[in-house]
């Protein structure tokens, strides 16, 4: 144990609950109610309280687990770790001569431990009794000759008296004895150092001999790590691929295989390292492979062929909301509108961007791309729900090597081109067009209504919202359409009570999954999907944030559904949270048994 740094003022705690959400809870709270219930609830469980006990440490909370440690100490008075810990508290309280008396009595009773020597060599640091550190300090080594602290401490000392040169001597005098993999470790670092990268390939051999089959995840680490950071990748892997077990090793060796790969031009086995990282459900992982799972996507874009100065595409028909089409179950909740409804298309994804691009070229959404398919999404479902409309949405969509992508132009859509977007799939009555202008600050979208019959505009309005509140936009859109239908397509006021989606600030992640969801449901293969995690995360989130909404329950049981089309190894990472939500959070008949229905098995693509 090594004394950890003071925590800053803002300190707080990471915590996951059992859905995976990620919270930031005080150090004061962790400190004063979840800390003092956990050690009370494991008061008789050695291997728990002493876990506990760790965990306070490593938070600086010495103090607090005192009592922690003297209850273990009478569990357990003869182990090495009861000794050390509570030894360990002691020497932070200045009690140096308890810590003292409870170490050397494990050793007088017990022969030579590597960490109750490594604390004793604490105890006489404490004293400023140089030579005995470094007389407890071997006696640690012989003890237990790969003992980080002890290893680490007893190289900067030589170092300190004689340089590298002393280093390196100090660290053969430890590799001398049996056993000692820790010492070549640090030596072929050195060896590393000066590009001698067949005697560090050596010292990692012989070091890796002596573990075995099981090899420490610190040791896979600190291999993986040297070799990455000097860029010796082909090593690395060589090293790394045959021992690496991701349930053992886990994600800080994931991380650097992953970049070794990345780096080595090879992102589809980077890939594969990544899934089954992703398969171990490690919530406080997810910031990790959720970076690396952007990288992939980045790169495997930049290797995309060049499209050329024309584009091949086709023409996607979203008809009524993205996430409750006619063959679904959801239908039983929002029974769509009647058959001689006013029938209205929705021509969006087109945006003005900042630095757009001369040619055609495929990259990663972004935001102005994600908005201009978000507002036709969102104004057609508000269009259904609030004016009773019949509605279609048409997204331009160009397959490719990498499993398709949408089609983002930055002119707006000319109101001919509309129309006949309109009539192609179906007598369309109406079409609102929409445009993003995304170039500068603040934001804004233009809607127009136009009469297919004639072509004759109807109807504009422009919205304005600054780039981080865009949903202000969707808003102000939805009203002015439903006034303009109301007016110029004579469609009544109408409601559908299930429909409610959520008020800011759940309104912009709402409308963001409605974008996602259409992804997922255009993806012709898995590799047109980034974050297809996040995707189902998102979603499930919402629910849980307002866990009365049918309509945010809906959206995620066709995201999940259609997931499961797709990447149905993901749709089962998620199905014990998926069971749990719709267990603890029932929603009223019919939806609960329409979305059970939804949630246990994927309709046919739709």
């Amino acid at each position: 144990m090594s004394t950890p740094p003071p925590p800053t003022a803002n300190d707080s705690i990471q915590v996951f609950d059992k859905y995976g959400r990620e919270f930031q809870v005080s150090r004061e709270h962790w400190r004063n109610e979840v800390l003092p219930a956990a050690l009370k609830s494991n008061w008789d469980n050695a291997d728990a309280l002493y876990g506990g006990i760790l965990q306070a440490l490593n938070d600086d909370f010495f103090e607090d687990v005192a009592g922690a440690a003297e209850r273990l100490r009478e569990l357990e008075p003869e182990s090495a770790r009861a000794a050390t810990v509570l030894a360990f508290i002691r020497l932070r309280q200045k009690r140096i001569d308890e810590a003292q008396s409870l170490l050397e009595g494990y050793v007088s009773k017990h022969g030579p431990e590597g960490t109750v020597l490594n604390n004793l060599a604490k105890v006489h640091a404490e004293r400023n009794e140089k030579d005995m550190v470094e007389r407890t300090l071997w006696r640690s080594l012989e003890a237990d000759p790969n003992n980080d602290n002890s290893v680490g401490w007893f190289e900067a000392l030589a170092r300190e008296r004689g340089g590298s040169a002393a280093a390196t001597e100090a660290l053969k005098r430890i590799a001398a004895l049996p056993g000692a993999w820790r010492a070549r470790m640090h030596l072929a670092r050195y060896a590393l150092d000066a590009r001698d990268a067949q005697g560090a390939m050596n010292l990692y051999r012989e070091a890796l001999g002596m573990v075995g089959a099981d090899v420490p995840p610190e040791m896979l680490m600190t291999i993986t790590g040297d070799l990455g950071k000097r860029g010796f990748l082909a090593q690395l892997l060589e090293l790394a691929l045959p021992r690496y077990v991701p349930e053992t090793h886990g994600v800080m060796v994931g991380n650097n295989i992953i970049k070794a790969y990345l780096d080595s031009g090879r992102p589809g086995e980077a890939r594969a390292v990544l899934e089954r990282l992703y398969k171990l459900n490690r919530p406080d992982w997810k910031s990790a492979l959720s970076f690396w799972d952007g990288q992939l996507m980045q790169a495997q874009s930049s290797r995309n062929v060049p499209i050329g100065p024309t584009i091949e595409m086709a023409m996607y028909v979203i008809d009524g909301p993205v996430w409750a089409h006619a063959a679904s179950p959801v239908a039983k909740i929002f029974p769509p509108p009647a058959e001689n409804a006013v029938r209205v298309a929705f021509v969006g994804c087109t945006a003005e961007v900042a630095n757009a691009p001369a040619t055609p070229q495929v990259q990663l959404a972004d935001a102005a791309g994600r908005l201009s398919r978000i507002i036709p999404l969102y104004l057609s479902e508000q269009a259904q729900f609030h004016c009773g409309a019949r509605v279609r949405s048409l997204f331009p969509w160009m397959d490719n090597a990498q499993g398709g992508s949408f089609v983002l132009t930055t002119l707006p859509t000319p109101d001919a081109d509309a129309v006949a977007r309109a009539k192609g799939g179906g007598a369309c009555d109406y079409v609102v067009v929409t445009h993003v202008k995304g170039a500068r600050d603040p934001w804004s979208a233009t809607l127009k209504l136009i009469r297919c019959s004639d072509g004759k505009v109807l109807f504009q309005h422009e919205a304005f919202a600054t780039a981080d509140r865009t949903d202000i936009i969707g808003v102000e859109l939805a009203l002015e359409l439903q006034r303009a239908l109301e007016k110029h397509a004579a469609t009544p006021a109408h409601l559908q009570s299930a429909y409610l989606p959520p008020a800011p600030p759940h309104l912009g992640h709402y409308m963001l999954r409605l974008e996602q969801l259409l992804a997922v449901r255009c993806a012709r293969s898995a590799s047109a999907l980034h974050g297809i995690r996040e995707i189902v995360e998102g979603a499930m989130h919402l629910c849980l944030d307002l866990p009365k909404s049918v309509t945010l329950r809906a959206l995620l049981a066709d995201i999940v559904a259609r997931v499961r089309n797709i990447r149905p190894d993901v749709a089962d990472e998620f199905a014990g949270r998926v069971r749990l939500l719709q267990e603890e959070h029932p929603l009223d008949e019919p939806a609960q048994s329409a979305l059970d229905s939804l949630f246990a098995a994927a309709p046919q693509r739709a």
